[in-house]
């Protein structure tokens, strides 16, 4: 394997990350610590194994603990959720000063078009017509789901919600998370505005420019 290619596979961990922790807040309002600190602690061997200049790491660092700082007061007022910013702060420590702002930027156009979206789906039963949607592919392609189910098993033998569930009486009905998604009751999961934006700025950063020079 050549240092270049090495190079591609190890920064590929932040868009798997940020990912990951879109599709979880997605499918169940919540992004796993685990995951946020996993994001956030690959930078630092990231960015070595690339050879950012130590006054860059800490320019990262700093943009990544005043994100922090300002999560958490939007946690306070209640503007956010917990989760949400942590993500944040892990975004941020991986995008740095130069990307920091079109961050923000465009964190914020697609947490308005998720808004607007997700209130216009709960006002027109949009889940409800994906989840129909989702039974009926479910209905043409049981018998590999439900072998697909069974692999992926936890230890109550119950496979995962983004699956769906088959085997009740009125047939499939679609995954839960679909319905929760829509349901007017649920809040915004912000999570994938943050890691829609970090994407996006995701180029402009250190890591992507250092990347340029393998």
């Amino acid at each position: 394997m050549t240092s270049s290619v090495l190079a591609h596979f190890i920064v590929a961990a932040f868009p798997v990350g940020a990912i990951a922790a879109a599709l979880s807040d997605a499918a169940t309002f919540t992004i796993p610590n685990r995951l946020t600190i996993a994001i956030a602690a690959a930078f630092f061997p990231v960015a070595l194994i690339l050879g950012l200049p130590v006054q860059t790491i800490g320019a990262c660092a700093a943009v990544g603990v005043l994100a922090l700082v300002v999560g958490v007061g939007l946690f306070a007022m209640n503007w956010c959720g917990g989760g949400d910013a942590k993500l944040l702060a892990a975004c941020a420590l991986w995008l740095g000063v130069p990307a920091v702002l079109p961050f923000l930027f465009a964190m914020s156009v697609v947490g308005g078009i998720l808004a607007l979206i997700l209130v216009v789906g709960r006002k027109t039963n949009l889940g409800g017509f994906l989840a129909a949607g989702w039974a009926w592919l479910e209905r043409r392609t049981a018998p590999l789901l439900e072998r697909l189910r069974k692999a992926l098993a936890g230890p109550h033998g119950a496979g995962p919600a983004w699956l769906g569930r088959t085997g009740s009486p009125e047939g499939p009905a679609g995954p839960v998370w679909v319905a929760r998604l829509f349901s007017p009751t649920e809040a915004l999961p912000y999570g994938i505005a943050i890691a829609v934006g970090a994407l996006i700025a995701f180029p402009s950063s250190p890591v992507m420019q250092a990347l340029g020079g393998h």
